[in-house]
Protein backbone atom coordinates (compact mmCIF):
# COMPACT_ATOMS: atom_id res chain seq x y z
CA UNK A 1 0.00 0.00 0.00
CA UNK A 2 1.52 3.27 -1.10
CA UNK A 3 1.57 6.16 1.31
CA UNK A 4 1.95 9.82 0.40
CA UNK A 5 5.43 11.06 1.06
CA UNK A 6 5.63 14.06 3.36
CA UNK A 7 8.11 16.49 1.92
CA UNK A 8 9.72 18.61 4.63
CA UNK A 9 9.59 22.35 4.18
CA UNK A 10 12.99 23.90 3.70
CA UNK A 11 14.02 27.52 4.17
CA UNK A 12 14.72 27.61 0.44
CA UNK A 13 11.04 26.87 -0.32
CA UNK A 14 9.86 29.78 1.82
CA UNK A 15 12.54 32.10 0.48
CA UNK A 16 11.67 31.20 -3.11
CA UNK A 17 7.99 32.06 -2.54
CA UNK A 18 8.79 35.38 -0.86
CA UNK A 19 11.49 36.53 -3.27
CA UNK A 20 9.42 35.70 -6.35
CA UNK A 21 6.09 37.00 -5.10
CA UNK A 22 4.19 39.26 -7.52
CA UNK A 23 1.31 41.15 -5.84
CA UNK A 24 -2.17 41.15 -7.36
CA UNK A 25 -3.67 43.81 -5.08
CA UNK A 26 -0.85 46.36 -4.85
CA UNK A 27 0.09 48.93 -7.48
CA UNK A 28 3.44 48.13 -9.12
CA UNK A 29 4.95 51.51 -8.27
CA UNK A 30 3.93 51.10 -4.62
CA UNK A 31 5.28 47.56 -4.57
CA UNK A 32 8.70 48.63 -5.80
CA UNK A 33 8.88 51.15 -2.97
CA UNK A 34 8.09 48.62 -0.23
CA UNK A 35 9.15 45.27 -1.72
CA UNK A 36 12.41 44.76 0.14
CA UNK A 37 10.91 45.89 3.46
CA UNK A 38 7.93 43.53 3.03
CA UNK A 39 10.06 40.56 1.97
CA UNK A 40 12.43 40.88 4.91
CA UNK A 41 9.55 41.30 7.37
CA UNK A 42 7.81 38.16 6.11
CA UNK A 43 10.99 36.08 6.11
CA UNK A 44 11.85 37.20 9.65
CA UNK A 45 8.37 36.15 10.80
CA UNK A 46 9.46 32.55 10.06
CA UNK A 47 6.51 31.19 8.07
CA UNK A 48 6.32 27.39 8.49
CA UNK A 49 5.54 26.64 4.85
CA UNK A 50 5.57 28.07 1.38
CA UNK A 51 1.78 28.35 1.41
CA UNK A 52 1.82 30.25 4.70
CA UNK A 53 4.59 32.51 3.36
CA UNK A 54 2.37 33.33 0.38
CA UNK A 55 -0.58 34.13 2.66
CA UNK A 56 1.55 36.34 4.87
CA UNK A 57 3.24 38.32 2.11
CA UNK A 58 -0.12 38.95 0.39
CA UNK A 59 -1.57 40.58 3.50
CA UNK A 60 1.62 42.32 4.60
CA UNK A 61 2.16 43.80 1.13
CA UNK A 62 -1.32 45.34 1.12
CA UNK A 63 -1.01 46.79 4.60
CA UNK A 64 2.52 48.14 4.22
CA UNK A 65 1.80 49.71 0.80
CA UNK A 66 -1.18 51.55 2.32
CA UNK A 67 0.70 52.52 5.48
CA UNK A 68 3.65 53.93 3.53
CA UNK A 69 1.87 55.60 0.60
CA UNK A 70 -1.49 56.70 1.99
CA UNK A 71 -0.97 57.00 5.74
CA UNK A 72 2.61 58.30 5.49
CA UNK A 73 4.38 55.92 7.89
CA UNK A 74 8.11 55.36 7.57
CA UNK A 75 9.29 51.90 6.55
CA UNK A 76 10.11 50.95 10.11
CA UNK A 77 8.82 47.82 11.82
CA UNK A 78 8.18 49.57 15.12
CA UNK A 79 6.14 52.21 13.26
CA UNK A 80 4.09 49.96 10.96
CA UNK A 81 3.64 46.67 12.79
CA UNK A 82 1.63 48.17 15.65
CA UNK A 83 -1.88 47.79 17.00
CA UNK A 84 -2.80 51.27 15.75
CA UNK A 85 -1.66 50.75 12.16
CA UNK A 86 -3.11 47.25 11.87
CA UNK A 87 -6.43 48.53 13.25
CA UNK A 88 -6.46 51.57 10.97
CA UNK A 89 -5.71 49.47 7.88
CA UNK A 90 -8.48 47.00 8.73
CA UNK A 91 -10.96 49.83 9.36
CA UNK A 92 -10.06 51.95 6.36
CA UNK A 93 -9.19 49.36 3.71
CA UNK A 94 -11.04 46.15 4.53
CA UNK A 95 -14.63 47.34 4.83
CA UNK A 96 -15.71 45.17 1.88
CA UNK A 97 -14.65 41.96 3.61
CA UNK A 98 -16.69 39.84 5.99
CA UNK A 99 -16.08 39.91 9.74
CA UNK A 100 -14.50 36.45 9.46
CA UNK A 101 -11.97 37.60 6.86
CA UNK A 102 -11.10 40.75 8.80
CA UNK A 103 -10.58 38.72 11.95
CA UNK A 104 -8.28 36.36 10.05
CA UNK A 105 -6.27 39.25 8.59
CA UNK A 106 -5.95 40.85 11.98
CA UNK A 107 -4.88 37.65 13.71
CA UNK A 108 -2.23 36.90 11.08
CA UNK A 109 -0.82 40.44 11.20
CA UNK A 110 -0.73 40.31 14.98
CA UNK A 111 1.18 37.03 14.83
CA UNK A 112 3.70 38.53 12.42
CA UNK A 113 4.08 41.69 14.49
CA UNK A 114 4.83 39.65 17.60
CA UNK A 115 7.72 38.01 15.78
CA UNK A 116 9.33 41.04 14.18
CA UNK A 117 8.51 44.00 16.43
CA UNK A 118 10.02 43.66 19.88
CA UNK A 119 7.89 46.60 21.07
CA UNK A 120 4.59 44.95 20.11
CA UNK A 121 2.45 44.70 23.24
CA UNK A 122 1.03 41.55 24.75
CA UNK A 123 -2.68 41.47 23.94
CA UNK A 124 -5.36 38.87 24.71
CA UNK A 125 -6.25 36.19 22.21
CA UNK A 126 -9.10 37.12 19.89
CA UNK A 127 -12.33 35.46 20.94
CA UNK A 128 -14.55 37.67 18.82
CA UNK A 129 -13.98 40.45 16.35
CA UNK A 130 -16.34 42.73 18.24
CA UNK A 131 -14.58 42.63 21.59
CA UNK A 132 -11.03 41.32 21.87
CA UNK A 133 -9.54 43.49 19.13
CA UNK A 134 -11.87 46.40 19.46
CA UNK A 135 -10.03 49.23 21.24
CA UNK A 136 -11.76 49.87 24.53
CA UNK A 137 -13.04 53.42 25.09
CA UNK A 138 -11.90 55.29 28.16
CA UNK A 139 -14.25 55.29 31.10
CA UNK A 140 -15.14 58.67 32.60
CA UNK A 141 -12.48 58.20 35.29
CA UNK A 142 -9.86 57.09 32.76
CA UNK A 143 -10.64 60.01 30.47
CA UNK A 144 -10.18 62.38 33.40
CA UNK A 145 -6.70 60.90 33.88
CA UNK A 146 -5.90 61.34 30.18
CA UNK A 147 -7.00 64.98 30.37
CA UNK A 148 -4.75 65.28 33.42
CA UNK A 149 -1.92 63.80 31.35
CA UNK A 150 -2.39 66.56 28.76
CA UNK A 151 -2.49 69.34 31.35
CA UNK A 152 0.48 67.91 33.22
CA UNK A 153 3.02 68.16 30.41
CA UNK A 154 6.27 69.92 31.23
CA UNK A 155 5.94 72.99 28.96
CA UNK A 156 3.15 75.17 27.61
CA UNK A 157 3.93 73.98 24.07
CA UNK A 158 3.68 70.32 25.03
CA UNK A 159 0.47 70.96 26.95
CA UNK A 160 -0.99 72.64 23.87
CA UNK A 161 0.01 69.73 21.61
CA UNK A 162 -1.60 67.25 23.98
CA UNK A 163 -4.81 69.28 24.20
CA UNK A 164 -5.02 69.59 20.40
CA UNK A 165 -4.50 65.83 20.12
CA UNK A 166 -7.40 65.18 22.50
CA UNK A 167 -9.60 67.69 20.65
CA UNK A 168 -9.00 65.88 17.34
CA UNK A 169 -9.44 62.35 18.70
CA UNK A 170 -11.74 62.37 21.73
CA UNK A 171 -13.45 65.43 20.27
CA UNK A 172 -13.71 64.39 16.62
CA UNK A 173 -12.67 60.74 16.24
CA UNK A 174 -9.78 61.24 13.80
CA UNK A 175 -7.32 58.48 12.99
CA UNK A 176 -3.67 59.05 13.88
CA UNK A 177 -2.65 59.72 10.27
CA UNK A 178 -5.52 62.20 9.92
CA UNK A 179 -4.40 64.04 13.06
CA UNK A 180 -0.95 64.39 11.53
CA UNK A 181 -2.30 65.63 8.17
CA UNK A 182 -4.95 68.12 9.34
CA UNK A 183 -4.09 71.76 8.65
CA UNK A 184 -5.32 74.89 10.37
CA UNK A 185 -7.13 75.87 7.15
CA UNK A 186 -9.16 72.65 7.48
CA UNK A 187 -10.74 73.92 10.70
CA UNK A 188 -13.91 75.96 10.28
CA UNK A 189 -15.38 77.87 13.20
CA UNK A 190 -18.73 79.65 13.23
CA UNK A 191 -21.66 80.38 15.52
CA UNK A 192 -22.83 76.75 15.32
CA UNK A 193 -19.55 75.22 16.43
CA UNK A 194 -16.32 73.87 14.92
CA UNK A 195 -16.05 71.68 11.82
CA UNK A 196 -13.04 69.67 10.62
CA UNK A 197 -12.71 69.20 6.86
CA UNK A 198 -10.71 65.98 6.72
CA UNK A 199 -8.70 65.45 3.55
CA UNK A 200 -7.20 62.26 2.16
CA UNK A 201 -8.68 58.92 1.19
CA UNK A 202 -11.85 59.46 3.25
CA UNK A 203 -12.71 63.11 2.85
CA UNK A 204 -15.49 64.21 5.12
CA UNK A 205 -16.60 66.98 7.45
CA UNK A 206 -16.70 66.22 11.16
CA UNK A 207 -18.40 68.42 13.78
CA UNK A 208 -16.31 68.65 16.95
CA UNK A 209 -17.93 67.88 20.30
CA UNK A 210 -18.80 71.17 21.97
CA UNK A 211 -16.63 70.57 25.04
CA UNK A 212 -13.50 70.27 22.85
CA UNK A 213 -14.11 73.29 20.61
CA UNK A 214 -12.29 76.01 22.57
CA UNK A 215 -8.82 74.53 22.08
CA UNK A 216 -9.32 74.46 18.31
CA UNK A 217 -10.84 77.95 18.23
CA UNK A 218 -7.76 79.27 20.06
CA UNK A 219 -5.50 77.38 17.65
CA UNK A 220 -7.18 78.97 14.63
CA UNK A 221 -7.11 82.44 16.20
CA UNK A 222 -3.38 82.23 17.01
CA UNK A 223 -1.97 80.36 14.00
CA UNK A 224 -4.19 81.16 11.03
CA UNK A 225 -3.10 84.82 10.69
CA UNK A 226 0.54 83.68 10.58
CA UNK A 227 0.32 80.48 8.51
CA UNK A 228 -3.13 79.13 7.58
CA UNK A 229 -1.55 76.06 5.97
CA UNK A 230 0.33 75.08 9.12
CA UNK A 231 -0.45 71.67 10.55
CA UNK A 232 -3.00 71.78 13.35
CA UNK A 233 -1.05 69.36 15.53
CA UNK A 234 2.49 70.65 16.14
CA UNK A 235 2.49 73.65 13.74
CA UNK A 236 5.85 74.37 12.16
CA UNK A 237 6.75 70.87 11.04
CA UNK A 238 7.42 70.15 7.38
CA UNK A 239 5.72 66.78 6.81
CA UNK A 240 2.50 64.97 7.66
CA UNK A 241 3.99 61.69 8.81
CA UNK A 242 1.91 60.17 11.63
CA UNK A 243 5.08 59.17 13.45
CA UNK A 244 5.15 62.72 14.82
CA UNK A 245 1.99 61.92 16.81
CA UNK A 246 3.19 58.59 18.20
CA UNK A 247 6.62 60.04 18.97
CA UNK A 248 5.04 62.88 20.94
CA UNK A 249 2.94 60.51 23.03
CA UNK A 250 5.85 58.16 23.66
CA UNK A 251 8.15 60.99 24.72
CA UNK A 252 5.56 62.63 26.96
CA UNK A 253 5.31 62.49 30.72
CA UNK A 254 3.16 59.35 31.24
CA UNK A 255 3.39 58.90 34.97
CA UNK A 256 -0.33 58.17 35.43
CA UNK A 257 -1.93 54.74 35.57
CA UNK A 258 -3.83 55.22 32.29
CA UNK A 259 -1.84 55.06 29.06
CA UNK A 260 -2.72 57.75 26.47
CA UNK A 261 -3.46 55.90 23.21
CA UNK A 262 -4.90 57.50 20.08
CA UNK A 263 -6.89 54.38 19.18
CA UNK A 264 -8.64 54.48 22.58
CA UNK A 265 -9.24 58.22 22.21
CA UNK A 266 -10.98 57.65 18.87
CA UNK A 267 -12.90 54.70 20.34
CA UNK A 268 -14.15 56.95 23.15
CA UNK A 269 -15.54 59.40 20.60
CA UNK A 270 -17.31 56.62 18.70
CA UNK A 271 -18.82 54.99 21.78
CA UNK A 272 -19.99 58.28 23.30
CA UNK A 273 -21.95 58.96 20.12
CA UNK A 274 -23.36 55.43 20.23
CA UNK A 275 -24.50 55.95 23.82
CA UNK A 276 -26.14 59.21 22.77
CA UNK A 277 -28.26 57.27 20.30
CA UNK A 278 -26.71 58.67 17.10
CA UNK A 279 -27.63 56.39 14.15
CA UNK A 280 -24.82 54.05 12.98
CA UNK A 281 -24.72 55.44 9.43
CA UNK A 282 -24.04 58.96 10.73
CA UNK A 283 -21.26 57.82 13.07
CA UNK A 284 -19.72 55.62 10.37
CA UNK A 285 -19.68 58.52 7.90
CA UNK A 286 -18.16 60.95 10.39
CA UNK A 287 -15.62 58.33 11.50
CA UNK A 288 -14.35 57.76 7.95
CA UNK A 289 -15.46 54.14 7.76
CA UNK A 290 -15.77 52.65 4.28
CA UNK A 291 -19.28 51.33 4.88
CA UNK A 292 -21.58 50.12 7.63
CA UNK A 293 -19.89 46.72 7.65
CA UNK A 294 -16.89 48.45 9.24
CA UNK A 295 -19.24 49.51 12.02
CA UNK A 296 -20.25 45.95 12.93
CA UNK A 297 -17.65 45.60 15.67
CA UNK A 298 -19.12 48.57 17.55
CA UNK A 299 -22.73 47.40 17.64
CA UNK A 300 -22.47 45.70 21.01
CA UNK A 301 -22.10 49.14 22.61
CA UNK A 302 -25.69 50.06 21.76
CA UNK A 303 -27.78 49.94 24.89
CA UNK A 304 -31.00 48.02 25.39
CA UNK A 305 -34.15 50.13 25.54
CA UNK A 306 -36.56 50.16 28.42
CA UNK A 307 -39.94 48.58 27.61
CA UNK A 308 -41.78 51.91 27.57
CA UNK A 309 -39.14 53.52 25.33
CA UNK A 310 -39.11 50.46 23.07
CA UNK A 311 -42.89 50.71 22.58
CA UNK A 312 -42.78 54.46 22.07
CA UNK A 313 -40.08 54.22 19.41
CA UNK A 314 -41.99 51.66 17.39
CA UNK A 315 -45.24 53.59 17.86
CA UNK A 316 -43.50 56.72 16.46
CA UNK A 317 -44.01 58.84 19.59
CA UNK A 318 -40.34 59.60 20.16
CA UNK A 319 -39.74 60.27 16.47
CA UNK A 320 -42.56 62.79 16.53
CA UNK A 321 -40.96 64.45 19.56
CA UNK A 322 -37.62 64.56 17.73
CA UNK A 323 -39.24 66.15 14.69
CA UNK A 324 -40.76 68.81 16.94
CA UNK A 325 -37.39 69.34 18.61
CA UNK A 326 -35.64 69.69 15.25
CA UNK A 327 -38.21 72.21 14.09
CA UNK A 328 -37.65 74.26 17.24
CA UNK A 329 -33.88 74.03 16.80
CA UNK A 330 -34.18 75.22 13.20
CA UNK A 331 -36.25 78.18 14.32
CA UNK A 332 -33.67 79.07 16.97
CA UNK A 333 -30.87 78.86 14.41
CA UNK A 334 -32.73 81.14 12.01
CA UNK A 335 -33.33 83.64 14.82
CA UNK A 336 -29.65 83.53 15.74
CA UNK A 337 -28.64 84.19 12.15
CA UNK A 338 -30.97 87.18 12.00
CA UNK A 339 -29.40 88.59 15.18
CA UNK A 340 -25.91 88.15 13.72
CA UNK A 341 -26.93 89.94 10.51
CA UNK A 342 -28.56 92.81 12.39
Amino acid sequence: MNQDKITPVTPEDVTHVVRNYVPRYVDLHDWLAVREFVQEAVLDSLPPSGDEARRRITIVAMMVAWAHRTAGYDLDRTAIFTLDVISEWIDQQCGQYTVKVKKMYRARLKSIAKEINSEFPVVPNETSYSSAWNPQPYSAAELAEVVGWARGQSTAMRRHKAEVLLSLTVGAGLYTNEVAALRVSDIESDAEGVLLHVRGAYERTVPVLAEWEDTLRDLVANVQPVDPEAYAFAPGRMNAKPAVVTAFVQSSNRSGSVEPQTRRMRATWIVEHIKAGIPPQIIAQAAGMVNLRSFDKWLYHYREFETSEYRALLRDELRAQKRTSRAGQKARQEARQLRLQA
